[in-house]
């Protein structure tokens, strides 16, 4: 999956979460997530991947995106989902 399907099937599935991997092709997570939230659904986004830096994880929050974790971070995985779900943020740095 790239960016752009990512974006296609928000808007197609309307899911409860989406768990945006950083490094995709066309797009990057960031760029499919700010447009899933310019686009108007109202759907939680929570930037999952390998390597979070300070960059990408503000740049995560300027696209407003209610959390990101690293994927070495997968314990608080749970933690995070239910966060977001009760509509709070959730931005882990390891």
């Amino acid at each position: 999956m790239d960016g752009a399907d990512a974006v296609e099937k928000a808007h197609q599935l309307a899911p409860d979460l989406i768990l945006m991997d950083f490094s995709m092709p066309q797009m990057n997570g960031v760029q499919a997530a700010r447009k899933i939230v310019e686009s108007g659904p109202n759907i939680p986004i929570l930037l999952f991947t390998l390597n979070l830096s300070p960059q990408i994880m503000e740049l995560a929050r300027k696209a407003g995106l209610r959390g990101a974790m690293s994927k070495s971070e997968i314990s608080k995985l749970p933690y995070a989902i239910k966060a977001i779900q009760r509509g709070e943020t959730f931005f882990w740095a390891s």
